[in-house]
């Protein structure tokens, strides 16, 4: 997938409905609507052109803030459709509803992300009261018209010790998948440091979430239980010599996004190697597609010489740990990530 797809993450608009306490967007950045409409369309047309001159498909992960809130998201959706771009929207429940969806359904959607956290008291104080409630509704709307749903979990202090929970109950309540990602301390999240797991937390929830995932594949279930690049369960799957290079009986592991052919764009054209990295490295419409791929803080990052400890483990093939946790946590050095508990 790495090699066939020029994948974006895209911060269509920073507005939203929620103040969500660990959100990587900084306070100064909170409520823009973002780029105009003409803008939004030319970086798509951009975009496809590079992919159209170097054989790749474009798949957008169009987030925010909430971009349903864009006032011409549906002319947004229909030129993605127009143009056969495969897109995921990773937004809010408070804009789903029959209507909508059926606009997303009928224009091509692969998926639509929405968080989970856990209780509704925990996910309601996290994010904003009655957010649980409307996520239940959203997930019956896009159910019903067959869409895709991911559930993402911010995984922290208040809900590891319920990740199977969680899972049952994405199980019970017919999404496609489940994704489990850690807390970085960046943006909003600064103030929420504390409930990041120890390292020797976050092995516990790794294998308690492994454990299950195994146990639902056994029996069968269709419910994907997803890690992201930066859990580090790759280490817990080796030990179960259930990774092998790029192919598994259970699994495909992956290294942090960077490695793929990657980027992100914020809300005012701005490009980083990752979202949770505060590392400019151009802007879509002043630098080409080719520069931004070539860029010397992407290419250092990249560098696996550069990753202290990492450059000579045995699972850098498929691991690096979270870059953007190295950053934050080690005064921007690329030395082992501190969730590791590899020997």
């Amino acid at each position: 997938m790495e090699n066939k797809y020029l994948i974006v993450q895209w911060t269509i608009t920073t507005l939203c409905q929620q103040r969500c306490k660990h959100c990587y967007i900084p306070k100064d950045s909170f409520n823009k609507i973002g780029l105009d409409n003409q803008q939004c369309l030319k970086i798509i047309d951009k975009l496809l052109d590079y992919c159209n001159d170097n054989g790749k498909e474009l798949l957008l992960l169009i987030t925010g803030g909430d971009p349903l809130l864009r006032h011409d998201i549906e002319e947004i959706v229909v030129y993605m459709s127009k143009h056969n771009i495969k897109y995921i929207i990773m937004g809010n429940p408070y804009e789903i509803n029959k209507k909508s969806v059926k606009m997303l359904k009928d224009n091509g959607i692969l998926e639509y992300q929405l968080s989970f956290d856990g209780t509704e008291l925990l996910q309601d104080n996290i994010r904003k009261k009655g957010c649980y409630s409307k996520t239940q509704e959203a997930i019956y709307y896009l159910v019903k018209e067959e869409i895709p749903i991911n559930l993402m979990v911010t995984v922290n202090r208040d809900n590891w010790l319920v990740v199977e929970e969680l899972i049952y109950l994405a199980e019970k309540l017919n999404v496609h998948s489940i994704s489990f990602g850690r807390l970085v301390p960046i943006g909003n999240g600064c103030v929420y440091s504390d409930k990041i797991l120890l390292a020797e937390e976050h092995q516990q929830v790794v294998e308690r979430i492994l454990r299950t995932k195994l146990e639902m594949i056994k029996h069968g279930s269709s419910l994907k239980i997803i890690f992201k690049e930066d859990m580090l369960w790759q280490l817990y799957a080796s030990d179960l010599g259930i990774i092998n290079g790029d192919n598994s009986n259970y699994f495909r592991a992956f290294k942090c996004g960077i490695f793929k052919t990657y980027f992100a764009i914020d809300f005012n054209g701005d490009v980083y190697p990752c979202r949770r990295l505060p590392l400019i490295m151009g802007n879509i419409f002043i630098d080409t597609i080719e520069k931004l791929l070539n860029n010397e803080v992407r290419n250092n990052l990249r560098n696996m010489s550069n990753h202290e400890n990492c450059n000579e483990c045995d699972l850098n093939f498929c691991c690096t740990g979270c870059i953007a946790q190295k950053y934050h946590y080690t005064e921007k050095r690329l030395v082992k990530d501190v969730h590791c508990w590899k020997k």
